[in-house]
């Protein structure tokens, strides 16, 4: 069986992105890679993208001389590789903060071999697939981390994207008051004449007695006060889309809010054949669609700040 040989750590494979590539590009393996991924980044809720590699035809060792440990280079708190390994199945590897790649995972940034007994990284034989995992930790949960790999003018670009992010409606809200004059009714004592006879003088009498009787007994002022509350905005995680403000309507749909624009569209928040629309994703707002008319400078450009 032919055997390969490749050196890591230098040149085009001195990242864990650029070592990807390479091997994403080379004819003798299969990669995969995973796609997007929201996360907060944390130790609770770490960024995780897999990669699987598998070798086509030969028997592949990797040799990393100098043990240079292979970084992730976008800018984030901390980053791991990690490859799956039955055998690290501690309870005690679900704290993060300590063992990064968790249960189940070792972790392996492609610099040192896993005993002694061996000098070479890794070894791929024809086949049998090799399953890996990035791990990182952001500086903040909102941060959108990318890849930014290139293969042949591609990127890989998984991105880890902000996790779980909040997002509020901004209301315009209008109080009005009513006045209202109220009478106020109870239970009053009144008098009686009541008519009866009198067995021992044997004669009719009268005598007066109380009753319970409605009535009213006063009035008083009472204030009525509606507060009616329009959607005017969303603010995503500190980002204010006032689109009211522009005389556009937007509707949120799970992370797509889209928008209708004024003039060119029935303002119902969902878009239609033949309308203007802006749609943007709120796990990365710099992904915004437009679709419809053309911009004109009657309409106010819809923006987040």
């Amino acid at each position: 069986m032919a055997i390969r040989i490749k050196y890591i750590g230098v040149g085009a494979t001195a990242t864990v992105v650029t070592l990807i590539v390479w091997f994403f590009l080379s004819t003798s393996f299969s990669v995969e890679v995973s796609g997007d991924v929201a996360c907060d980044g944390t130790f609770e809720e770490p960024c995780e993208a897999s990669y699987n590699i598998t070798s086509l035809n030969h028997t592949w060792y990797i040799y990393n001389k100098d043990r240079v440990k292979l970084n992730f280079i976008p800018d984030v708190k901390d980053s791991y590789s990690c490859k799956k390994d039955g055998r690290y199945s501690a309870a005690k590897r679900a704290d993060r903060s300590k063992y990064p790649c968790g249960i189940g995972w070792r972790e392996f940034n492609w610099d040192i071999p896993l005993t002694k007994r061996f000098t070479y990284i890794e070894k791929f034989t024809k086949g049998k697939k090799h399953q890996y995992k990035l791990v990182v930790f952001k500086f903040n949960p909102e941060d959108r981390i990318k890849w930014g790999g290139k293969i042949t003018g591609e990127e890989i670009d998984p991105v880890f994207l902000p996790g779980e992010i909040d997002v509020t409606s901004i209301q315009d809200c209008k109080t009005t008051q009513e006045i209202k004059v109220v009478t106020d009714y109870g239970i009053c004592k009144i008098n009686v004449t009541v008519a009866y006879f009198d067995n021992s003088s044997k004669t009719n009498e009268t005598k007066i007695v109380q009753r319970d009787r409605g009535c009213k007994l006063g009035e008083h002022t009472k204030y009525l006060n509606t507060t009616i509350c329009e959607d005017t905005g969303f603010d995503i995680g500190g980002k204010i889309l006032d689109y009211a403000k522009e005389g556009w309507e937007c509707n949120r749909t799970d992370s797509i809010i889209t928008c209708d624009a004024p003039h060119q569209s029935n303002k119902d928040g969902v878009c239609q054949s033949g309308e203007r629309c802006a749609i943007f994703d709120i796990r990365d707002l710099s992904k915004r669609t437009d679709t419809g008319y053309s911009v004109t400078n009657q309409i106010e450009e819809l923006k987040i700040e």
